[in-house]
């Protein structure tokens, strides 16, 4: 495929980039997602990445053994792409539970042939520092730059739970749709009685009303966040509005 032998280049072509212009032209991304599972939005990605100077691979070995002096991130969906082995050799001691909201499960415990690693991190990180024109720090979103377990979501909410929100506000409003995807839930941009959750920052909403008069739960976002953090299910009944 030309857009994926474009988008994910051998070692040397990324030394290149890296020694060119541009603001992420210090930032080499190894990618961990198999090709065949890169989409057109990824592919786009990586292209737009590459444009601003920085460089991509997918063997992180080749890239923390290459002589160019730059920092290295691992981007993937989730952990379940992250090979075992590449880990525990990255000093990352193995495959987490869930994502804390520290970034600590991202964090290497060692730095590799002296290479300066940021972590492992999502699409989603590379597409808001693409956005952004600089390189984010994990902490201003955790859960969402940090991968999860897996990419299908959590076993309980997957397929079981159909979610609409009120009350947030456009980057806020857009986070809180990223978190409710993370879960494998389904989300709406409208509410229905066939709806499980409703996600509330304005109680006084006409959605927050409605939801009450048709006995749709009402939840905080903690609620989402505590699910993904535990990678399990969470009683709603400390996060109802």
């Amino acid at each position: 495929d030309v857009a994926e032998d474009a988008a994910v280049v051998g070692v040397a072509d990324g030394e290149r980039q890296l020694r060119g212009r541009g603001v992420f032209g210090h930032i080499m991304a190894c990618v961990f997602t198999p090709p065949a599972m890169l989409g057109t939005p990824e592919l786009s990605l990586l292209m737009a990445w590459k444009a601003r100077g920085g460089g991509v691979h997918q063997d992180p070995f080749v890239v923390l053994s290459s002589a160019a002096s730059h920092k290295v991130v691992f981007i993937c969906h989730s952990f379940s792409e992250f090979p075992t082995p590449a880990m525990s050799a990255l000093g990352f001691g193995g495959v987490p539970a869930a994502s804390p909201p520290d970034g600590t499960a991202a964090t290497p415990t060692t730095t590799t042939r002296n290479v300066d690693c940021l972590g492992i991190r999502t699409f989603t990180w590379m597409q808001d520092c693409i956005l952004a024109n600089r390189e984010l720090d994990l902490i201003t979103r955790p859960l969402i730059y940090s991968p999860a377990p897996t990419a299908e979501g959590i076993v309980g909410l997957r397929g079981r739970m159909s979610v609409a929100v009120t009350g947030f506000r456009d980057a806020e409003r857009v986070d809180v749709i990223r978190l409710v995807r993370i879960t494998g839930a389904e989300y709406v941009g409208y509410l229905t009685p066939r709806q499980t959750h409703l996600i509330c920052a304005d109680p006084q909403s006409k959605k927050y009303v409605q939801a009450k008069r048709w006995g749709v739960r009402v939840v905080s976002v903690l609620w989402v966040k505590h699910c993904i953090t535990n990678w399990r299910p969470m009683d709603e009944k400390e996060f109802l509005v």
